[in-house]
């Protein structure tokens, strides 16, 4: 697994992340998740461009996903 937050420093890039909600909400839906062996769908995956981490952030900013998105750095 690729130290990612290592080669985003070295690479200057802007990380921002989006509240979705408070830290004892995520922690109860992550234990409740891992009790029921729950699988979380995956709705689409974009690449690590520019160009393709926009359109993730528009993508997630409409409102029209169900499952989750993904952006893959690890190519």
């Amino acid at each position: 697994m690729p130290d990612v937050a290592s080669l985003a420093l070295a690479k200057g890039a802007v990380v921002r992340g989006i509240q979705g909600g408070s830290t004892q909400l995520l922690q109860e839906v992550t234990r409740f998740v891992a009790q029921k062996a729950l699988r979380m769908p995956i709705e689409k995956v974009f690449g690590f461009t520019e160009k393709e981490v926009i359109e993730a952030y528009d993508y997630v900013a409409s409102g029209s996903h169900i499952g989750k998105i993904c952006i893959n750095v690890g190519e």
